[in-house]
Formats: C-alpha cells, sequence, structure tokens
C-alpha cells in the first residue's frame, strides 16, 4: 500500500494555504479580538483568575467594569501565551494555531484507539482532512474563538470515555468528567454534551447492554458534578460563575437573537458540511470498495460518532441566539463519522495499481501540492489585512495619546465595536462616550462639530480628527 506520508504532506499543505494566511495579517473577528484583550489584560495583573477586565468603560453588572461574556478559565490558557510570549501582535495568533494542532492531535489520538483494524489506523489523516476542510474550522482557528480551545476539551473528554469502554479504568472516566467541566467553562452549558457519551453508545452498539449505560451515565455525571460543585466553595469562582449564569445565559435565552427560526441551525450545519458529503457520495458511488473485513463495532463507532455530533450541535436550536461558528465543537465527531464510512473505499483506492505501481504519487504529487500551498502563500503577500483603515486609525491616534489612556469619542464611535476592541488590544486604550477626557477622537462623517474647549491635532486620517484639552 502507498505510503501514508504522501497523505500527511498533502493534509499539512491543505492545512497551511487554509489556515496560515490569515493568521500571518492583522485584523480578526471581533470576539477574536476581545478574547485576546481579556488574556492579555489578565497577564499583565489587569484583572484576575475570576474578575476578567476588558476595557475600563465597560458597563458590568453592579455597576463594575468586569467582563461576565463568558466563564474566565476560558481564557486562563492564553493568558499563559501572553506571559510567555508577550504582548506582540501575533501572540493570539500563534496560540490560535496552538489550539488548532491540539485538535489535530486529539483527532488522530481518537482514531487510533477505537476498535478498527490495523490497516485503517494507518490513515488516521483522513478525519483530519475532512475536519480541515470545512469552512468553519478554518475559519475558527484563523480567529481566535473560544471554540477553538473548547473543542480540545470535548475531544479530550470523548477520547478518555472511549479509553474507559476499551478499558474500563476509574482513571480514564475521571479524567473524562474532568475535561467535560473544563469544557463547559471555556463556553458555558454547550461544552455539557460529552455527558451524553454513554446514551450516544448505548443507541450505536447494540452490544452496549442498558446496564452498562447506567453504570457509565451514572460514574460521568456523579464525577462532574463532583468537580462542578467544588468550585462553588471557592466564592469568586461562585461569585464569577453565578454571575454569568444570570447576566450571560438567562439573558441570552430571553432577549438575544441572531436569527428568525432556532431551525437555522440546521441549514448552517448543512452549509458548513455539504461538499464534503457530496464528495464522500460520489467516492462510494464511483469506487469498489476494499473487501477487508471490518471490525464489529467498526459499524457502531461510526454511528457513535454521528450521534456525538447531532448532540453537541442540535442542543443550539435551545436558543435564537446561533452563530455558525457555534458548530466547532461538533465538526470532528461529523469527520469521524464521515472517515469511517468511508474507509473500505479509500482503502481500495489505496490498493490500486495507480497508486502503488507507479511513483507518482510517492514522489511528484506530494512536492507538486506542497509547491503549490507555498506558491499560494506567497502571493498572497503583502497578506490583506482585515480592517486594515481602522488598524491604521488605532496607530495613529495610539502613536499620537500613548498607552492606558481614555479616550472620549461620540457614542456611536464607542458602538463600533471593533474599533474599540483594537484601541484596546494594541494600546490599551479605553474608549469613553460618557465623561470627557483629556482626548476625544472626533468622527467627521456622523458628528457635527466637536466638544468645545478642544484643539485639534494633526491626525492624517479621512473619518476621524483627534483633539485635546
Amino acid at each position: 500500500m502507498l505510503k501514508q506520508n504522501t497523505f500527511w504532506v498533502i493534509v499539512l499543505s491543505v492545512f497551511s494555504v487554509l489556515i496560515l494566511p490569515d493568521l500571518l495579517a492583522e485584523g480578526m473577528f471581533l470576539d477574536g479580538i476581545i478574547y485576546s484583550d481579556i488574556a492579555r489584560n489578565l497577564s499583565i495583573g489587569n484583572g484576575t483568575l475570576w474578575n476578567l477586565k476588558y476595557i475600563e468603560t465597560l458597563s458590568g453588572p453592579n455597576g463594575s467594569n468586569t467582563f461576565t461574556g463568558h466563564p474566565s478559565p476560558g481564557f486562563w490558557i492564553q493568558a499563559l501565551f501572553f506571559m510567555a510570549l508577550g504582548d506582540h501582535a501575533y501572540t493570539e495568533n500563534i496560540y490560535s494555531l496552538f489550539t488548532c494542532i491540539i485538535n489535530v492531535f486529539m483527532i488522530k489520538l481518537i482514531w487510533q484507539t477505537i476498535q478498527i483494524n490495523s490497516m485503517s489506523k494507518k490513515i488516521s489523516w483522513l478525519p483530519i482532512l475532512l475536519w480541515i476542510i470545512v469552512p468553519v474550522t478554518y475559519w475558527s482557528f484563523s480567529n481566535n474563538l473560544l471554540e477553538n480551545t473548547m473543542s480540545i476539551f470535548c475531544l479530550a473528554s470523548i477520547y478518555f470515555y472511549i479509553k474507559w469502554i476499551t478499558k474500563p479504568q476509574l482513571i480514564w472516566i475521571t479524567l473524562s468528567a474532568l475535561f467535560i467541566i473544563l469544557s463547559a467553562l471555556t463556553k458555558g452549558p454547550v461544552g455539557l454534551f460529552p455527558l451524553a457519551a454513554p446514551l450516544a453508545n448505548f443507541i450505536a452498539s447494540k452490544h452496549f447492554s442498558f446496564f452498562h449505560f447506567l453504570r457509565d451515565q451514572f460514574y460521568l455525571l456523579g464525577i462532574s458534578l463532583v468537580f462542578g460543585s467544588s468550585l462553588f466553595l471557592y466564592p469568586p469562582a461562585a461569585n464569577s460563575l453565578m454571575t454569568y449564569f444570570d447576566v450571560q445565559i438567562l439573558h441570552s435565552l430571553a432577549n438575544v437573537s441572531t436569527v428568525d427560526s432556532r431551525f437555522q441551525l440546521l441549514s448552517t450545519l448543512l452549509a458548513e458540511l455539504w461538499y464534503v458529503m457530496l464528495s464522500a457520495a460520489l467516492i462510494i458511488y464511483f469506487v469498489k470498495k476494499d473487501q477487508t473485513k471490518p471490525e464489529v463495532s467498526e459499524k457502531n463507532w461510526s454511528n457513535f460518532f454521528l450521534i456525538l455530533g447531532l448532540f453537541a450541535s442540535l442542543p443550539i436550536m435551545i436558543s435564537l441566539k446561533q452563530r455558525s461558528f457555534y458548530l466547532l465543537p461538533s465538526i470532528p465527531f461529523f469527520s469521524l463519522w464521515i472517515a469511517l464510512i468511508l474507509r473500505p473505499y479509500v482503502l481500495a483506492l489505496l490498493k490500486h495499481k495507480l497508486f502503488f505501481e507507479t511513483k507518482i504519487w510517492t514522489r511528484f504529487v506530494p512536492i507538486f501540492v506542497m509547491i503549490a500551498g507555498i506558491t499560494i502563500i506567497t502571493l498572497r503577500i503583502p497578506y490583506e489585512n482585515r480592517d486594515q483603515l481602522k488598524l491604521e486609525t488605532v496607530m495613529l491616534v495610539g502613536e499620537k495619546i500613548g498607552k492606558n489612556q481614555l479616550l472620549s469619542c461620540s457614542r456611536n464611535t464607542y458602538a463600533d465595536w471593533s474599533l474599540t476592541a483594537y484601541f484596546q488590544r494594541r494600546y490599551c486604550i479605553s474608549t469613553d462616550h460618557l465623561k470627557l477626557n483629556e482626548y476625544y477622537l472626533y468622527n467627521k462623517t456622523t458628528e457635527m462639530t466637536p466638544p468645545l474647549g478642544y484643539s485639534s491635532i494633526v491626525l492624517e486620517t479621512n473619518q476621524y480628527s483627534l483633539f485635546k484639552k
């Protein structure tokens, strides 16, 4: 059979083309900027482990400027990266790349742990390839989202649960429960779906008895409750988590909507997976599958991952607050499901004489793909920065007024959330629309006149002027 290194080169090339150009550019999606702001602030002592800080003028609960949009632990690891690497423009990009690599490692580990034949274990690149080409995957890892970290914990939880299935030792299910809590502490209740792993196994496998289902569910739920409830013995943690639940969870369920229908999630999921599923269908239709007898449990594993993918995604429909990247933790499980279905067909392809009787695949194809990948990445230099005009404005203003300033502005300018986030990220500047501070950022397109008592500072932008008292 064809050496698998050939396909790892192809996967690495595809991975690089899809992710690296955006990681090498400046600017990113709003949520990713805010998360890097908070992690950076934590790393320099602005805020504590259970009392996160974003901007000084944030209107938080009880009149504080505490950030309560997500649980605190989701920012701790990224804060460690800022501590180790420093406050540089690409620190969050490096962290995002790190989370992507760990996700790849966990998918590979799960594939090699499940009970499939030795030949199938060698094509661990297949679920990774199917995972990385899903648009929401490479987009999320280019934008420093919390789902990137949560996905690691979800995969780790399922990996240790699989270890428990294959060799029941208390350490495995304890670790599985621990990573479930870490997942929930990263992005909230959506991270709890691995708790349903015993149910998914019970539905998927005819050989998994009801007794074993009850045993696994009791252990997993019970140990998770012990870990989770222990946090509430520490007052700062308890206060932080309860505030998050009241301000974010209950408020979002009752008052926040980004879609008109709860079922919008289904079309979003289909939009992410359709061409992967279509490609799989074409391979199944045109390729005669390999006749190597699979392990009896292989179909069970395929069903198990499908059900897990559904458990990870469908509960999001409870809320009308839905975004495509909320689906990220479910994508590895859908990829594992499709990869297991494709397994016999891919093995048949790899045994075809076109592959193993010629040197085209072993020598020329990986070299061609690698050169093509390098060329594509190189041709995009200089990389087009997202929000280029905003980044230039932030740089010009920051150079004029310095770091750690309160920058007054209109309500409209303050509500330009990405501009506010970039000011905080680059210069620790907090925009302020409630008070007139030393400096004022005047928006020429939305404001009639600047406030009285300010004199103009030269600022070479078409949209903004800078004033000082």
